[in-house]
């Protein structure tokens, strides 16, 4: 089976937590999108009426919400006798204010019809996507600018421009790539999350299988677009890429700087001098779940073939060429795509991480995000990184990135401090 594509605060107080007021967007069912104006992302359950019954308003852009998903197994047990007090779509999704749901989050049961619901609702925790509001997202996107513009180098009259050498970093999770059509595992929507809530035949059938994934007719998110923007621009030296689908190289990101940590399914490589091709298909097809191949070996690591039955075409080699391609269990490549040790020189020469839909689990490629001096998490849900953000955006990378670069455009703020100190002093990050 194919990989899916799969603290301490900057200013004391900042980092938004479940209290404050996240957006999302683009262009799926579970994604929002921009109104014509071009000022205002219209999430997808913008419009609809919180869940919970005692509340029943409608759920406004600016509003922190919370989305959780429906155990089907636990709400066929809900007691026909009694009347929920959260609105429970079958085989699907609930909304609820921010306010709403820790409301019932921090309740003692008792504001539940029954125990099968106070149940089936701390089931739906553990899946939970938190939303910012727009303004909230919008106000993350500027002190992140000004965090920009205070590590940038000074010019020869004494002010900020854009660095001569880069000094941002980004590592990106399945999340960035959700709304060119790729479906997550974890999430409310994901395939895990399906499986694990017995959605069955009758879930959301707009998000399907990733071995059902066209991968070359995808097209980049606005997230892999403003990277491979950021890095035209001088501000960010490298990608370190949970994702196999290629889309950071299609949208401009150069291929010096990235490490794709868990392959890239059109690059096959010679297991004997490390040659990589580039293909216009998807090389997998020809390894993962060939068995019946001649010259197919089941991995000792990950049970799959990485073989591709073609031949290393270098003079003198003919070596095997073998998928790029990192399931469960198989080691991190540390030379192909980059590599996770060129990834980890480059992040410990930067000043900021930009860390993007992951959940930044899986190690040992988490631990890259902690190497820069500063860390800016974005992502819907918990991450194993939160405690160590600086800044803590819960929303889609597309629309934080949209709003970062809008920061960036306007130049650095006159009010904006530049001095820093680095990691190793007194530990202090000062601005």
């Amino acid at each position: 089976m194919r990989k899916l594509s799969a603290g301490h605060k900057f200013q004391k107080g900042f980092a938004t937590q479940h209290n404050t007021t996240m957006s999302a967007k683009y262009s799926r069912p579970d994604h929002g999108e921009k109104d014509p104006a071009g000022t205002l992302y219209h999430r997808w359950f913008d419009g609809q009426t919180c869940c919970y019954k005692s509340c029943a308003t409608v759920l406004t852009a600016d509003q922190a919400c919370v989305v959780i998903a429906t155990d089907e197994s636990k709400r066929k047990r809900l007691a026909k006798s009694k009347t929920p007090v959260i609105s429970w779509v079958p085989h699907g999704r609930q909304v609820l204010h921010r306010s709403c749901f820790q409301k019932l989050e921090t309740s003692a049961n008792d504001l539940f019809s029954s125990r099968s619901e106070a149940n089936l609702f701390h089931a739906g925790i553990e899946t939970a996507e938190h939303y910012d509001g727009q303004s909230t997202i919008q106000n993350c996107a500027a002190e992140t600018a000004k965090l920009f513009w205070s590590v940038a180098e000074l010019g020869s009259d004494n002010k900020p421009q854009r660095p001569q050498s880069p000094v941002v970093v980004a590592f990106t999770g399945a999340g960035i790539s959700a709304s060119a059509g790729i479906p997550t595992y974890r999430g409310t929507d994901g395939i895990g999350t399906k499986s694990d809530m017995k959605h069955g035949s009758s879930s959301d059938d707009t998000t399907q299988e990733d071995e059902q994934t066209a991968y070359s007719k995808l097209e980049p998110t606005a997230t892999h677009r403003h990277l491979a923007t950021l890095e035209q621009q001088g501000w960010l030296s490298y990608v370190a890429s949970q994702n196999c689908d290629n889309l950071h190289r299609k949208a401009g990101t150069t291929r010096d700087h990235i490490t794709e940590l868990h392959g890239n399914v059109f690059i096959e490589f010679c297991s004997d001098c490390h040659k990589e091709y580039e293909r216009s298909y998807e090389v997998d097809a020809y390894s993962t779940d060939c068995y019946k191949e001649s010259y197919y070996v089941k991995c000792c690591h990950c049970g799959f073939g990485h073989r591709t039955g073609r031949q290393c075409s270098a003079r003198g080699c003919r070596g095997k060429l073998h998928d790029t391609i990192v399931n469960f269990g198989d080691p991190l490549h540390d030379s192909i795509l980059g590599g996770l040790s060129e990834a980890t020189g480059k992040f410990l020469a930067a000043d900021v991480c930009l860390a993007l839909g992951s959940s930044l689990s899986v190690s040992p490629a988490n631990m890259l995000v902690t190497l820069p001096h500063f860390l800016v998490v974005v992502n819907l849900q918990s991450t194993d990184a939160d405690g160590d953000a600086d800044i803590r955006v819960w929303a889609e990378s597309d629309q934080f990135m949209t709003y970062l670069m809008e920061e960036l455009q306007k130049g650095p703020a006159k009010e904006t401090p530049l001095v820093m100190q680095k990691k190793g002093g007194s530990g202090d990050k000062n601005w």
